[in-house]
């Protein structure tokens, strides 16, 4: 198996909720954040 890249993401209006992410290591960074916030968007978070 590859290598894996994780990212936390801890919510600054609900500090309950957190976003947990495993990606290749090859990941685009930029378009990993960008698709954390569509997430955070999408569900109000």
């Amino acid at each position: 198996m590859g290598a894996a890249q994780d990212l936390f993401v801890r919510m600054t209006e609900q500090q309950d909720v957190v976003a947990v992410v495993v990606c290749r290591k090859s990941v685009n960074a930029g378009m990993l954040f960008a698709q954390v916030r569509r997430v955070v968007r999408e569900y109000r978070l």
